[in-house]
């Protein structure tokens, strides 16, 4: 069995497990993100288990538009509402596709090897997306997915061209052209949460060459959106602790629309209409401003065939070895896993099968057992497995 020798977290770990068996009582798809709703406010697209689907914006059954055994993201709708772009990487990197919005087969319009990421249009022809950057042996320590370049690429495809040289996140093209986006100012994980520094991002706009400060705080403010009657923008900020949904005024007011605790917002989008669409808590809500946002529901039928197992003959790659007190057993690490093997009979079993990673393996002095640390929830422990027994 396994024993932890280093706890760290466990009203953490209670706290996701429960919430996971209420996921699971509840039957209801989650995290189905990125969202985007559609130009009309009718449709709202999103992922769900590497695929695209979309959705009737007041609820229903989804419907699925992409099949593929590649990982399919970043579904954006184009101004007309007649295309959906996405990434995939279908061919080993992520690539830029388009497809019908009401489904059919998908064009791959980019090739680079460098991952690229959808990122809106810029017209009904003309899709924006950016490129991570792609470095030599000799500059291969400067952070190339950070620092991203934009580029545009025709929906009938041909020859990419650079759009902006300056790295930009979380792009939207309002109709006159202008672009309202977050700047980046160095490394940050996406997904951190609660905190205010130097590095937190801010909004600018720009429109014909001129670029224009929008936001000054030291909290985070993402995913900036025109608004669509042009009386400033809306975001998503964390000025309260929590990252929600905010309007900007022209004259620079802030109001707060949404007011979650805990979970943050992702995700948010706007319709031509003014109507809101964002991630929560796994869950998918629109919004209608001066109103309480509405959770969307959503049903999804889908044959989801686990992959078969595959077998496969490994003669390398075997780290951090350990050899039994008596001679007869050798533990190692292989592709993050601990395994034993019998110098005598070469049998060898598998003693974890963790998403974490282990590391660093150790007989126990009576080589009954073997100690090594891994990584559970982002956070290393040494734990300790014995290698007989029916249990682990």
């Amino acid at each position: 069995m396994y024993r932890r020798l280093i706890a760290k977290r466990s009203v953490t770990a209670c706290l996701l497990a429960a919430g996971f068996c209420h996921a699971l009582a509840g039957n209801a798809p989650l995290w189905l993100r990125p969202v985007r709703i559609s130009p009309d406010g009718k449709q709202i697209a999103f992922c769900y288990m590497g695929d695209i689907y979309t959705v009737p914006a007041g609820g229903g059954a989804a419907r699925q538009l992409t099949t593929s055994p590649a990982y399919d993201t970043a579904p954006c709708w184009s101004p007309d509402g007649k295309h959906i772009a996405f990434s995939s990487d279908r061919s080993g990197s992520m690539d830029v596709y388009v497809m019908p919005a009401g489904g059919g087969p998908a064009r791959r319009l980019t090739a680079h090897s460098a991952t690229e990421t959808v990122a809106g249009w810029l017209d009904e022809s003309t899709i924006l997306f950016s490129r991570t950057g792609h470095p030599t042996a000799r500059d291969i320590i400067f952070p190339g997915s950070t620092y991203k370049k934009m580029y545009r690429v025709s929906l009938s495809g041909g020859r990419q061209t650079l759009y902006s040289a300056l790295p930009m996140d979380n792009v939207c093209v309002g109709h006159d052209g202008s672009i309202i986006y977050n700047n980046v100012k160095g490394y940050e994980n996406l997904w951190r949460k609660h905190h205010t520094s130097s590095i937190t991002r801010d909004v600018w706009s720009v429109k014909d060459g001129q670029y224009q400060q929008l936001t000054t705080t030291h909290a985070e403010v993402r995913d900036p959106l025109w608004n669509p009657t042009g009386e400033g923008f809306y975001c998503i900020d964390e000025e309260d602790g929590t990252l929600n949904v905010t309007q900007r005024t022209a004259n620079g007011k802030r109001i707060q629309l949404t007011h979650f605790h805990g979970s943050p917002v992702r995700y948010l989008s706007v319709s031509d209409q003014g109507t809101l669409c964002f991630s929560h808590d796994g869950g998918i809500y629109t919004l209608t401003p001066g109103s309480q946002p509405q959770p969307v529901s959503v049903s999804i039928i889908s044959d989801n065939k686990p992959e078969p197992l595959r077998q496969d003959k490994v003669r390398q790659g075997a780290t951090s070895i350990s050899v039994s007190p008596d001679g007869k057993q050798v533990a190692f690490i292989l592709n993050g896993d601990v395994y034993v093997t019998d110098a005598e009979y070469k049998t060898t079993r598998q003693l974890t099968d963790t998403p974490g990673r282990e590391r660093t393996v150790s007989f126990r002095p009576d080589g009954k057992a073997v100690a090594y640390d891994s990584e559970r929830g982002g956070v290393w422990s040494i734990y300790e497995c014995e290698i007989k027994g029916s249990k682990e």
